[in-house]
């Protein structure tokens, strides 16, 4: 059908955009539809809503479309599939590398797009996300707009078309990769962040965010501030996928210096598993709870009434309060001492950042990598006996975008700070009836804990809740 390819009669048009990814892989790999005829649906979409308004850094059609051939062709050959066979994912620009041309795999199975047609991504250091995507099978559509610092999306970048009321913020700095979730133009988006990036922004949008533990999936080739604290995280329409996608994207990476070389967590199969024992859960007291709106505090307390017994709550401890700043410290001094650009668009951190960041000096800055190591002790202990914290994931629904009301990323420092795995669950509505994100926090290394604690506090809340309108 060429490069303007659309869905057959038979094929699943628009609608299959709408479809989970893994229900999507499997579709493929039956015959249901093809990869070429998903993607283009996909990219329809995405020009539906003007591809330069809608926080898309890059969209190659005749790369994406090309990959999607290639494919389908694999699969007519019954050559192996891989485990995201044919589906489309978006990826952040901060990672180096753009969308892969279609791979050679030594057997002219279709003849694909001539080398000098094909679009030059070489650029930057190769991605272990854009690899790990490939070798699954999945296609890398574009990749979504970043702003230019976490806390500031800078004014230079083009507008986000958000999902749910086109006048909040979809949060900063990978909002455009939520939304391109939330609005249904992809099935599955990665991010790399160091500020909880991933689980406000799947709250704003009203989609699911999981971001692993620190090093289970490798950031090379991505352009972090915060070499210490930068995670990679995984977005989507429901918990499976998120999940499924992580273990896609996990591996040791000796380029990465917080990769690790030991096993990791199967967090899919987790997921899937029934838990030994029903899950028992925390709810930490904050000194920023304050900061909650009126409709999040009664929604979380429905949430934790719901789950009874199986929620205990504590205060923190007095230095609880001063994570946050100790995350502020890590970030800025680190973006200060190594922020740099990379390719045509330079994510190096604005002259203010860099400038406070000097400020704190390495004094300050040792201080807070010593709040760090403190903080991750004292939850290696907690996650002895309970299986998961919970906590919001923000303060209340997206902030406007038009009032220059900022966004808090409070709720999401301490656990980003010590790289624990992080979900958003979008449980709650606020007072306009948009999403709020329940966060469920989990130890370091047992992701898949979390998941499986996670599915099951959701098949109750779900149970407890049938009839209700304000847990849904």
């Amino acid at each position: 059908m060429g490069d303007r390819e659309r869905a057959t009669v038979s094929g699943p048009g628009q609608g299959s955009a709408e479809l989970p990814a893994r229900e999507a892989a499997a579709r493929i790999r039956t015959g249901a539809f093809t990869s070429a005829e998903l993607v283009a649906a996909c990219l329809d979409r995405i020009e539906e809503t003007d591809a330069t308004r809608g926080g898309w850094a890059e969209v190659d059609r005749d790369g994406a479309l090309g990959v999607a051939r290639e494919m389908d062709a694999l699969r007519r050959h019954g050559l192996p599939l891989g485990t995201l066979h044919g589906v489309p994912v978006a990826i952040d620009e901060v990672f180096g590398a753009g969308p892969p041309t279609p791979p050679d795999h030594g057997r002219n199975v279709s003849p694909g797009p001539s080398p000098e047609a094909a679009p030059d991504h070489s650029r930057g250091v190769k991605s272990a996300v854009t690899e790990r995507l490939s070798e699954a099978g999945a296609v890398v559509i574009g990749r979504t707009r970043a702003g230019v610092w976490p806390s500031e999306p800078a004014a230079s970048t083009p507008p986000v078309v958000r999902p749910l009321d086109a006048a909040r913020t979809a949060g900063a700095p990978c909002g455009a990769a939520a939304a391109a979730v939330g609005t249904r133009r992809v099935p599955l988006a990665v991010i790399c962040e160091a500020e909880g990036a991933v689980i406000r922004s799947a709250s704003y949008c009203g989609v699911f965010g999981f971001r692993p533990s620190r090093g289970i999936i490798s950031r090379r080739g991505a352009v972090p501030w915060s070499p210490t604290l930068a995670q990679v995280g995984t977005l989507g329409r429901t918990l499976e996928d998120v999940a499924f996608l992580a273990d896609v994207l996990a591996g040791y990476d000796a380029a990465d210096s917080a990769s690790y070389l030991r096993p990791r967590p199967r967090m899919y199969e987790g997921l899937r598993s029934d838990p030994p024992v029903e899950p028992d859960f925390i709810w930490l007291d904050t000194p920023w709870d304050d900061r909650l709106s009126a409709a999040s505090n009664a929604g979380f307390d429905e949430l934790r009434d719901a789950l009874g017994r199986h929620v205990a709550r504590f205060p923190t401890p007095a230095w609880f309060a001063r994570l946050p700043a100790a995350h502020r410290i890590i970030v800025e001094y680190e973006a200060a001492t190594g922020g740099r650009g990379q390719g045509e668009r330079s994510f190096a951190p604005p002259a203010e950042i860099v400038e406070r960041g000097l400020a704190h000096g390495e004094e300050r800055y040792r201080v807070a990598l010593a709040a760090m190591e403190q903080a991750q002790r004292y939850f290696s202990e907690l996650f002895h006996d309970y299986d998961a914290v919970m906590a919001p994931a923000t303060a209340g629904e997206a902030p406007s975008s038009r009032s220059g009301e900022e966004e808090d990323a409070v709720f999401c420092a301490p656990w980003s700070l010590c790289g624990l795995p992080a979900l958003c669950v979008p449980l709650l509505t606020g007072e306009t009836g948009l999403p709020v994100g329940l966060q469920l926090i989990g130890g370091a290394d047992e992701d898949d804990r979390l998941l499986r604690a996670t599915r099951w506090s959701i098949e109750q809340l779900l149970a407890e809740a049938e009839g209700s309108t304000s847990i849904p």
